[in-house]
């Protein structure tokens, strides 16, 4: 085993003080690996874990041995199970109203490309569909294309159906009637799916595999997860992918104070790349 996977000489005080130490290698390799941390949601890590060693019929030392020899499967599947994908239709409204009165008035004219970060089951890259057809209107907006990454290849895959059940979308008559109701379901318009491309990434394995810059992006309700050097890390690797003049969303509960940016702070949640 690696030294970078051996037990942590000090636990946090608000964690147990004792932990198996395969679940802990098998944290650490998540860190690592996937740059996730469960420093301080550990039994929830291991709920996950032991779930998922059941389905798989595996002991955890023997997940962990996979792990270790980069099991691709393997390691595509604990991928699967550790993201959080949490998301919602017009999660934080107040960004896509910036988004809609501030930022999109600022780009140039012609073809925009946006890029949704860890963006699950496809809402948030969505949203930002309606958001450019309600601003810009259809025909302009069929110019814009949205990129949404996630580490996930389930997750892409209900992205890409764009298919949600009644019960994960707001319940606003104006909201659901931009959808097309499939029997239980809603299905987002074929003109809406078309603006969006969906592909698997992992943020924490750079350089990044884009070929082109991005006007807008947005990195919401993820950051958290990675410690500070990690996130300074991905938010330059944002500052390198956005155009000069372009803009970068973060959460409104991820201030992000003490990491150093390229990037010029504009208000809570909202960076601009400055022009040169």
């Amino acid at each position: 085993m690696s030294s970078s996977l051996q037990p942590e000489s000090v636990l946090p005080a608000s964690g147990p003080r004792t932990e198996d130490p395969t679940l802990r290698a098998l944290r650490q390799w998540v860190a690592n690996r996937l740059g996730l941390r469960f420093d301080y949601q550990r039994s929830d890590f291991r709920a996950r874990i032991e779930a998922f060693c059941r389905t798989v019929h595996h002991a955890p030392e023997e997940l962990l041995d996979k792990l270790l020899a980069e099991d691709p499967e393997m390691v595509a599947r604990v991928a699967e199970i550790i993201s959080t994908n949490h998301t919602s239709f017009y999660r934080e409204p107040e960004a896509f109203t910036v988004f809609q009165e501030t930022v999109l008035p600022s780009l140039p004219l012609g073809p925009l490309r946006i890029g949704s970060a860890a963006a699950s089951s496809g809402e948030e890259a969505y949203t930002i569909a309606f958001c450019v057809r309600d601003a810009l209107g259809a025909d302009a907006a069929a110019r814009v294309r949205i990129l949404g990454t996630d580490i996930s290849d389930r997750q892409i895959k209900l992205a890409e159906r764009g298919l949600y059940p009644r019960f994960l979308l707001p319940a606003d008559p104006q909201l659901l009637a931009r959808f097309i109701q499939q029997g239980e379901d809603y299905e987002v318009p074929e003109a809406v799916r078309a603006m969006c491309l969906f592909r698997r990434m992992n943020l924490v394995q750079m350089p990044w595999p884009l070929s082109k810059r991005f006007n807008v992006v947005f990195l919401r309700n993820v950051l958290y997860y990675f410690k500070p050097t990690l996130q300074q890390r991905i938010l330059e690797a944002c500052y390198d992918v956005v155009e000069p003049g372009g803009w970068l969303f973060t959460s409104l509960t991820e201030p992000l104070l003490d990491v150093e940016t390229r990037f010029c702070r504009v208000a809570p949640g909202l960076f601009q790349r400055l022009r040169e």
